[in-house]
């Protein structure tokens, strides 16, 4: 497994929904960028991409981290930062 599927995963799932619904915001975009973005959103939807994507996506890092070799200090940071989202968000 290459890096480029996680990116790939990681590009579809993530990044591609989150910024098509950051320029949504943009308060009076002109017409024909606000046509070709809806009608990219409602191409996105039917595809459903970001369920496929993400949960690929999450085996994929799964796989991906458990064959990298990381520091013992890059593994405290993992944990670290998972307790912290366990804590902050309970």
């Amino acid at each position: 497994m290459s890096n480029r599927s996680l990116l790939l995963a990681l590009l579809f799932a993530w990044l591609l929904p989150t910024g098509l619904d950051l320029i949504r915001l943009w308060p009076n975009p002109p017409k024909h960028m606000a046509d070709a973005l809806a009608a990219f959103k409602r191409l996105l939807g039917k595809l459903d991409l970001q369920t496929v994507m993400g949960f690929g996506g999450y085996y994929m890092a799964g796989y991906y981290f458990s064959q990298a070799h990381m520091s013992k200090r890059i593994q405290a940071l993992g944990l670290l930062g998972a307790g912290a989202t366990i804590g902050l968000s309970s």
